[in-house]
């Protein structure tokens, strides 16, 4: 719940190809893990519907070709409105929303990957680098965070994946 989003959307920026069998049970898994109260999700299968869970989890199965009129897709957009939309998602989940063009790079602190260059002796923890680093290759990606607007981050952001509509 909490890593998947990352690899989906990275093989959705890196134009890696999602097999069909992976496609299917994502979503199966995804659906089936949904609140069934509220439709949203959280950072852990049993953990309650929080902004990071719902919001990424409905950008994955809308990378995915989950429908938007599909009613798991609508259940979990009203727990998104509800939330207050991706503005309470953290940090993480704010990159990769840039990372697809549907949030707005100035809205994070920068991850420049020139930090793979320092001398050992001011390296980030092994921990920090197994996160920030990674995230360096992916900005460059995306040009630098001029990520190209698509057919995909334009339904995203309009079926109210960033912001709630009055």
């Amino acid at each position: 719940m909490f890593l998947l989003p990352g690899l989906i959307i990275a093989m959705y920026i890196s134009s890696t190809p999602v097999p069909e069998s992976w496609r299917i049970e994502i979503t199966r898994y995804l659906c089936n893990f949904a609140n069934p109260v509220d439709g949203g999700w959280g950072v852990h299968t049993h953990h309650k519907s929080t902004a990071y869970g719902t919001v990424m989890n409905y950008v994955v199965l809308r990378l995915l070709g989950m429908d938007p009129e599909h009613a798991v897709a609508v259940k979990a957009r009203k727990k998104i409105h509800e939330l207050g939309g991706a503005i309470g998602v953290p940090h993480w989940g704010k990159f990769w929303l840039s990372a697809l063009g549907i949030y707005e790079w100035e809205g994070l602190n920068p991850i420049p990957p020139e930090l793979w260059y320092q001398k050992s002796s001011f390296r980030l923890a092994w921990c920090l680098q197994a996160g920030c680093f990674p995230t360096g290759f992916l900005f460059t990606l995306t040009n630098g965070g001029f990520t190209s607007v698509t057919c995909t981050s334009l339904c995203l952001t309009s079926s109210a994946a960033v912001s709630p509509t009055p």
